[in-house]
């Protein structure tokens, strides 16, 4: 995969199935180009927010690709 600058990678644990697509979609869109710990933690944010009553444990680690 070739990643273009400002293209953002997402590795998550499995708790992120919380969200849909269009939620991280949504997420990445509001925070721009902005620091990629902001989106991990918005997203991290976003899970607990659901308060999904079976809600599994969530890591995300997000990275910026800068050319």
């Amino acid at each position: 995969m070739k990643l273009r600058p400002t293209d953002a990678v997402i590795l998550a644990s499995n708790g992120i199935h919380t969200l849909s697509t269009a939620q991280v979609q949504t997420t990445l869109e509001q925070i721009g180009d902005q620091r990629p710990k902001l989106l991990a933690e918005l997203l991290v944010k976003a899970i607990e927010q659901r308060a999904h009553p079976y809600q599994d444990n969530a890591t995300v680690l997000a990275v910026r690709h800068r050319a």
